[in-house]
């Protein structure tokens, strides 16, 4: 940064004095520049100051009257020189410290790209900048500014590598062994390494040879060495198989199942040896000789009783209950078993013979289903009709009660609340009541209507 040492010389008298750091009136009433507005002035005339960003500086008709008319030269600052140039700064002759950045790739007149994409937009009216010394980490330019180079990998390593700024990286263990592929020569220019090759600084891009398919150094009876170093297990094999179970290849007891053994009991010794998987219809053998069992007999009864059925495969099917013995308010079973009839399904059978209610398997509202198929339907019952008329409620011929709807003409009001004419409660809020009553609604006294339904 450069330093501005800027003395304003005054002329006594009563005129106006502008200097390259301010303005100083007679009257008292001096303006001071800013650091920027100084640094910035290009040309000092009678009415004002010309600076670099177009910001100009205009004076008044007072202070360009009283100003002296003789122009007065922009202070010129002598550059700071360079005083050590090292591999990240530079130390400058006015103590400055500049630290070298990226290298700019792109530069033109109006700005320049950065290695790192940032866009640099020079200031208006100001030439592009030049190279005035280049270093090995950095770049001083025209204009000042310091651009760092990027980092170079100097030593790189199967395992890592230590850049030039002396930052040390590892290397995953997927990318050493990639590495190892390449030459010394080969690794210390390679600046991306992938499976299928390296990208490296000079742009001689490394390509990787497809690798060689994998070949069988060794078979033994559990498994397999291949070239790449891979280990194959193979499939266990079923060694000695009994009635209830096996012993695999590698040691491994395997008991079976019942129905499994049920199904091995088929086969001949030889035949259960060899069978892989055996299922109801036949067994899978590891030769490839599958067995195929004979389709089973049709079962035929053995045996028929009252309560079930013995075949000739030795199955035992239940007969279905039949209800032996049927009263009133229920029966028991063929099997013992008592079931209570429910009122309403008494009530029916009460109304049936005693015939008809041995032959009653279900009996319902409508009908009868018997137990010899022939079901018995009920006529429609006659529709009842009235048999007393009262005040409040009407008795049917069938029994039923019908209640009347009372309705009121009128809300009957309470404290606290009404019920309305069609028998709809109201509870009124605290404080307050019914303000007017009519056949169609009513009006409470905080003016809210209620419409009766």
């Amino acid at each position: 940064m450069k330093v501005l040492a800027a003395i304003c010389l005054l002329v006594v008298g009563a005129s106006a004095q502008v200097g390259p750091s301010g303005i100083i009136s007679p009257d008292g009433n001096n303006v001071q520049f800013t650091h920027e507005q100084a640094h910035s002035i290009v040309l000092i005339g009678p009415s004002g100051l010309v600076t670099k960003d177009g910001k100009n500086i205009q004076l008044t008709h007072g202070q360009a009257t009283l100003n002296a008319a003789i122009p007065v030269p922009a202070p010129q600052w002598t550059p700071a020189t360079v005083l050590l140039d090292g591999p990240s700064g530079i130390v400058m002759s006015d103590g400055t410290l500049v630290q070298k950045r990226a290298k700019r790739h792109l530069i033109g007149e109006g700005g320049a790209v950065l290695s790192d994409g940032t866009l640099v937009q020079f200031n208006h009216g100001v030439s592009a900048p030049h190279i005035i010394l280049e270093g090995p980490s950095g770049i001083l330019w025209s204009t000042g500014q310091l651009t760092q180079k990027r980092a170079k990998r100097a030593l790189i390593g199967p395992s890592g590598m230590l850049l030039a700024d002396g930052t040390p990286v590892q290397f995953t263990q997927a990318e050493g062994q990639l590495r190892a592929k390449l030459t010394p020569d080969q690794s210390s220019r390679a600046i991306v390494v992938g499976p299928s090759g390296a990208v490296t600084l000079d742009g001689n891009n490394v390509q990787f040879a497809a690798p060689a398919a994998a070949t069988v150094l060794l078979d033994g009876p559990s498994g397999t060495v291949m070239s790449d170093g891979t280990l194959v297990q193979k499939r266990a094999k079923r060694a000695l198989i009994g009635p209830s179970g096996m012993l695999l290849a590698d040691g491994t007891p395997v008991q079976f199942s019942q129905a499994e053994g049920q199904l091995r009991a088929k086969l001949t010794p030889d035949q259960s040896s060899r069978a892989i998987v055996v299922g109801p219809s036949g067994a899978v053998t590891l030769d490839g000789n599958n067995v195929q069992f004979a389709a089973p007999a049709v079962a035929t009864v053995l045996l028929d009783g009252p309560s079930g059925t013995v075949m000739s495969d030795g199955t035992l099917v239940q007969k279905r209950a039949k209800r032996s013995l049927i009263g009133p308010s229920g029966m028991i079973t063929a099997d013992g078993t008592p079931v209570q009839f429910t009122q309403a399904e008494g009530q029916v059978r009460a109304t049936l013979t005693a015939e008809q209610n041995a032959r009653a398997v279900v009996v319902g509202p409508s009908g009868i289903v018997n137990s010899d198929g022939v079901n018995t339907q009920f006529a429609a019952p006659a529709a009842p009709h009235v048999i007393i008329d009262g005040p409040s409620g009407q008795v049917l011929s069938d029994g039923s009660l019908v209640q009347k709807v009372v309705k009121r003409s009128l809300p009957l009001v309470g404290p606290s609340g009404a019920i309305l004419a069609d028998g709809t409660p109201i509870q009124l809020p605290a404080g307050v009541t019914i303000a007017s009553a009519g056949p169609s609604g009513v009006v409470l006294s905080n003016g809210q209507n209620i419409q009766y339904s």
